[in-house]
This record gives C-alpha cells, structure tokens and sequence, in this order.
C-alpha cells in the first residue's frame, strides 16, 4: 500500500509539471500596460519602448520586467488592441517576438487559407508621423518576429516601416502607408544577415522611388551582400506610383522564395519600371559593376500577379537562376508582363 501511495504520489508531481512550466514561460511575457511611447519615466506602467529595453538588458526597466533572462533566448513582447503611437523609431538590439491581440477566431474559416482559424484584420496598431521609420535594428541588429500587428505611417530616407540589419519575420502583419525618399518604401534591408520572412502579410499604399515595398543593399566590402528572401500566402497591393523605378528589386547574392501570393494594382514608371525587378544593372563586356550576383535565385511559384502597370511586371536579364512555375502573369498594363533586360 505504501509503494503504490509513493507512486501515486509521483505521478501526480510529474502530471503538474507541464503547467507549471506553462505559467513560468507566461511569466516570462512583458506585457505591455500602456498606449503612451514612454522611456523610464513612468515606473508605473510598461510601454513598447521600455519593453524592447528590458528585453536587451535582461532586467526591468520602466514599468516592465526583466522578460526571458538567458540572452540566447527570445524575449516575447505582448500588446493589446489599440493605437501605440510612436515619437521616433524602435530600436531593437536583441531576439524578440512582439504579438498582437489575437483575434482569431475558430468558429471560421480563414478566406485566404480555407483553413481554422479566420485572421481578421489585425487589431494592434504600431503608427507613426512618415518622418521616421517604425522599426530600426539596423544598428543594434536585432532580430525581430511581428505578428498580428498594424504599422502604419512610416517614414524616412531608407524602409518608411522597417530598416532592417537583422533577421525579420513577419506574420499576419499589414504594413500600410508608409514611404522612403530613397528607397524601400515598406521594408529595406542593410548589410549582411538580414533575411526576410513574410508570411500572410499584406503591403498597400506604400511608395519610394526604387522599391516600393522592398529594397536592399546590394554590396558589403565589395562583396555581394548575401540574404535569404521568404514571401509566402501575402497580398501586394496597391504600392508604387508613376514615377517608381520599381515596387519589388533583388540585388545582390539573394536567394528569393515568392510562393502562393497575389501580386496586384502595384504601379511603377511607363517608360523604365518594373514591379519585381532581378537584373543586374550592366551591359555586357562593359566596365559596369553589377548589383546582383550570378549566384542569385528567384523563385516564384504559384503566385497571381495581375493589373499592375508599368514598363514591366517582371524585369530580369541573363544573371542569376529563375524558376518560375505555375503563376498567372496577365492582363498588366503599359508594357510587358515579362521583359528581358537587354532585348525582347
């Protein structure tokens, strides 16, 4: 009797275990407690920004705790539903996942995926005044993952929403309404590791003379800058306008991966635009630098991309591998839906 008390004993312990582990890993959550884009002023209350520098100093800071203190671990940054309105760019230095308010809901189906649950238009909006970029870790190189949020009105010489230098994961995020002087009106990449994941996101209203939505460096120390592109189940919609150069431009040593995605009503230049463009910028037996590198890769498969204008909707030339499968690239206009950089 008392061998079988001891091992019910144990096995009691053992079946408690997984949710005392789950409330330890919720405890590690910074929960972000207000709207206000506060920085150690208020110990009171945990804002975004306090919690991103909590996040890389492994201790509390503000009104926020210490978060996940094993600096190889991701620290997770949880936000309600509502407007967080920021007064310059966040600067993130370390791993974190930022969250949304969930609003899934399970009783229907999603109408992109067919599957449980349906993703509403997220409820967490990270908004800004187009003077700054939303997220910059182009100098701390941090590695972000968003999911479920809103950036709005983003802005700067170089990503209106995100200057990135580090990895960055994007899921069920809308990026709207933000706009580069220079380049990457949505999103550009800097330096070296910075890879780009997007999944279920959606890209509209954002502008910038090269790169619409996307741009990147092209060269690091002479060197084609090497990045893994991931864009998967997304909506570009909506982006560039008349006088772009391009909505979507490769560069460099890039291995891009653009699957299942709708790719429509984006606008670039009449007479020299494109809406994804993956050439290398040089004539052949010219002193010319190219931008991308022979080793580059583009992948589109299964992608709709229609109703665009612009000189043309996909720019390439003889460098690099396509693999290009299963899309419907039609009914564009003012040019060609697929042009050979350097001919017919």
């Amino acid at each position: 009797m008392k061998k079988y008390n001891k091992g019910l004993l144990a096995l009691s312990i053992l079946a408690t275990m997984p949710f005392v582990m789950a409330n330890t890993v919720q405890d590690d959550r910074i929960k972000v407690t207000t709207f206000v884009d506060e920085n150690g002023e208020n110990p009171s209350a945990c804002s975004l920004r306090e919690a991103i520098t909590a996040a890389y100093m492994n201790e509390p800071f503000g009104g926020c705790p210490a978060g996940k203190t094993r600096t190889s671990m991701t620290d997770v940054i949880v936000l309600q539903k509502g407007e967080y309105i920021l007064n310059r760019p966040l600067e993130p230095a370390s791993r974190i996942n930022i969250l949304g308010a969930d609003e899934s809901d399970w009783s229907k189906k999603d109408l992109i995926t067919d599957t449980y649950p349906a993703k509403p238009q997220p409820t967490t909006i990270i908004k800004g005044n187009k003077s700054f970029p939303l997220i910059d870790t182009s100098v701390g190189k941090g590695n972000i993952s968003l999911n479920d949020i809103v950036l709005l009105n983003g802005g700067g010489l170089r990503g209106g929403a995100i200057y990135a230098g580090g990895a960055t994961e994007l899921t069920n995020v809308h990026v709207q309404d933000s706009m580069a002087t220079q380049a990457g009106g949505a999103i550009f990449l800097a330096g070296l590791n910075t890879t780009l994941t997007l999944n279920k996101t959606i890209f509209s209203n954002n502008k910038a003379p090269k790169g619409a939505m996307l741009a990147m460096t092209c060269l690091d120390n002479l060197k084609f800058t090497e990045r893994t592109i991931t864009i998967n189940q997304s909506s570009i919609l909506n982006n560039g306008d008349e006088k772009a150069h391009s909505v979507i431009e490769f560069c460099g040593n890039v291995s891009a991966d653009l699957s299942n995605n709708t790719i429509t009503n984006n606008t670039a230049s009449a007479t020299n635009g494109s809406i994804i463009k993956f050439t290398a910028d040089s004539q052949p037996n010219t002193t010319q630098i190219a931008i991308l590198s022979n080793l580059s890769s583009l992948n589109l498969q299964s992608n709709t991309i229609i109703n665009n204008s612009a000189n043309s909707t996909l720019l390439y030339d003889s460098i690099g591998r396509k693999n290009i499968a299963y899309n419907l690239i039609a009914y564009n206009r003012n040019g060609y839906s697929c042009r050979h950089l350097l001919g017919p």
